[in-house]
C-alpha cells in the first residue's frame, strides 16, 4: 500500500516533498479541510530534521527534499491509510486496480477497518469484543467459509472482530501474487 501510494502520488504531483504536503492535492472539500490539515501536518512532522531516521536525514541535507519514495518508511500505518483516505479518486481508483474484484469505495472501508483494528491491538484494547461502524463488502472467503445469512446478508464477518480474518485472507492472496 506504502509503494502504491508513493507510486500513484508522485506521478500525479512529482517528487518534491511540496505534492505530499499540500493540502490541495488532495480531495478537500470544506467537510475534511481540518482532517486534511491534520494529516500534512503529521507528514511534515514525520519527515522533520532532525530526524531519527539517517535516509530522512540524508534528503533534507544533500537534496533539500524527502521525496515520498523515502518519507513512506518512516510513516504509520494510519497515516498511509489518511493518505489513501483523502487522496484524490483518481490516485485511489489507480491503486484499487491492484487489487482483484476490490473497488476503490471498497478498499478504502478495509483499510479503514484494517487501520481500526490495528489501533485497538496497539492500545491494548478487548479484540474479542471489537465491533466497528463500518461494514466491509462481501469478501470470496464470506462465500468460501460459507458463514450464515440472512435477507442475503452475511451475519458475521462484516462489522466483528471476523471482520480481520476476512482481511488478513485478502491480503495474503494479495501477497501470494506478488
Amino acid at each position: 500500500m506504502k509503494s502504491m501510494i508513493s507510486y500513484h502520488f508522485c506521478e500525479k504531483y512529482g517528487e518534491h516533498q511540496s505534492g505530499y504536503l499540500t493540502c490541495t492535492n488532495y480531495n478537500l472539500t470544506r467537510k475534511n479541510n481540518r482532517q486534511i490539515q491534520r494529516l500534512v501536518n503529521s507528514l511534515s512532522k514525520a519527515i522533520a530534521t532532525p530526524s531519527q531516521y539517517k535516509y530522512i536525514y540524508h534528503h533534507t541535507v544533500t537534496y533539500g527534499n524527502v521525496p515520498l519514495w523515502v518519507a513512506t518508511n518512516a510513516l504509520t500505518f494510519g497515516q498511509i491509510s489518511k493518505m489513501y483516505q483523502y487522496a484524490t479518486s483518481d490516485i485511489r481508483t489507480k491503486i484499487s486496480k491492484n487489487f482483484d474484484n476490490i473497488s476503490e469505495v471498497q478498499l478504502h472501508q478495509l483499510v479503514t477497518v484494517l487501520a481500526r483494528c490495528r489501533n485497538v491491538c496497539a492500545h491494548c484494547e478487548r479484540l474479542y469484543d471489537f465491533h466497528i461502524r463500518e461494514t466491509i463488502p462481501n469478501m470470496p472467503l464470506h462465500n468460501k467459509l460459507q458463514l450464515p445469512t440472512k435477507n442475503n446478508q452475511y451475519t458475521m464477518g462484516k462489522q466483528d472482530f471476523f471482520i480481520q480474518i476476512c482481511i488478513n485472507y485478502f491480503t495474503s492472496s494479495i501477497l501470494s501474487l506478488l
